[in-house]
């Protein structure tokens, strides 16, 4: 199980330590999204969606760096089954942050197509589908925040 890794002498990843900081940052940046979304301030909200999708991209470039302290550490994906669950769960969170950093760069476009067009603002901050939309991607990301700290705890107890 995952404790086999107890007594390999194995350090927690310096990348995942500093991938959940950024991730943590990240809530924070959708998080004021939504604020920024309520103030019918699209460029700040632009900003925000912005500073949300790199962080999340930083993550994830993180990330690849874990797994490569992971292997240089001697733990592998083929190796202990406690070692490929931590490639596998760190694995299939990215595979889902990906696709709120694809939504993500959706809205992206479409904000940007809103500040050239007062017709198309007047529709972001009155349309309930649209304030949903920010909603729902905003709830999604912390969702995600949660699940990489659930798991990044896990794997502090397996180290």
């Amino acid at each position: 199980g995952i404790n086999q890794l107890e007594g390999l002498n194995h350090k927690i990843p310096v990348a995942f330590l500093i991938s959940t900081f950024m991730l943590i940052l990240s809530g924070y940046t959708a998080t004021k999204m939504r604020l920024h979304y309520q103030e019918e301030n699209i460029p700040k909200l632009e900003g925000s969606l912005r500073n949300t999708f790199f962080l999340g991209v930083t993550f994830t470039i993180l990330q690849f760096a874990g797994w490569k302290e992971l292997t240089d550490m001697g733990i592998n994906f083929t190796g202990l089954p406690s070692g490929s669950f931590l490639y596998l769960l760190s694995g299939i969170h990215i595979f889902h942050l990906l696709g709120a950093m694809i939504f993500a760069l959706i809205l992206l476009v479409q904000l940007r197509k809103t500040q050239e067009d007062g017709i198309r603002k007047l529709i972001l901050v009155t349309n309930p589908f649209e304030k949903m939309r920010i909603r729902l991607f905003t709830v999604y990301w912390h969702f995600m925040d949660a699940i990489w700290l659930i798991l990044f705890f896990l794997f502090i107890l397996s180290f």
